[in-house]
């Protein structure tokens, strides 16, 4: 899935807002780093009755299907197209500007609250995520329109979006992030949205936390 054209490909970091060492990839898909190291979930190889420290990418992603459901029910109005826009231009590393920084943390680490502030309906109804070598083809997924014009509009960023770098660069943290709830409006937004894909489906275990199961 995370070939697919126009798709949120996400990175995990790790507690210290950090990438996470043997986890992370270079990727020129990458599109955000989301919280995806130190996850407390069930464990179901211990039947379901105690819990376990999980790191991966397969736990970020939903992260950030949350959080664009949280920031959605702010700015109801929005397209989707609109909230993959306020997602890439308001990160830890992004403060309105549609700049993807490298192949290891993209656009940057997610930032709830720098998405709160900024209204999407000012962005334009476009996904900056379409490739022109990917499938499904653009055509295929606007209804026949090709990918717009640099000149009809932020010309200036689609130059800074290949902004590359020689390595690992910090993910921004994530200090002051409000705690998303994630569930049924996580899976609303999948649907309705955009497929949020995690680079890979590898998760690894850590020592299970002293806390008993609920």
């Amino acid at each position: 899935m995370a070939k697919a054209n126009g798709v949120v490909v996400v990175e995990s970091g790790g507690p210290d807002g950090g990438l996470i060492p043997g986890l992370s990839l270079a990727d020129p898909r990458v599109a955000v780093v989301a919280p995806g190291g130190g996850i407390r979930t069930i464990d179901g190889n211990s039947g379901w009755t105690s819990y376990r420290l999980q790191d991966g990418s397969s736990l970020a992603a939903p992260w950030v299907a949350g959080a664009l459901a949280l920031v959605w029910s702010e700015y109801p109005d929005a397209t989707g197209n609109q909230m993959i826009q306020t997602l890439l231009r308001h990160t830890f590393l992004n403060d309105g500007d549609l700049v993807r920084h490298d192949d290891h943390v993209g656009y940057g680490t997610v930032s709830i609250s720098r998405m709160l502030q900024a209204d999407p309906t000012s962005y334009p109804d476009e996904n900056p995520l379409l490739r022109e070598d990917a499938r499904p083809t653009i055509e295929e997924i606007t209804g026949g329109d090709p990918l717009p014009d640099a000149a009809d509009g932020d010309a200036d960023e689609q130059d800074q979006a290949t902004v590359a770098a020689d390595g690992p660069s910090p993910a921004g943290g994530f200090p002051g992030v409000p705690v998303v709830a994630v569930g049924a409006a996580a899976v609303a937004v999948g649907l309705a949205l955009v497929v949020t894909v995690a680079v890979r489906r590898r998760t690894s275990a850590g020592p299970p936390p002293a806390a008993r199961p609920r």
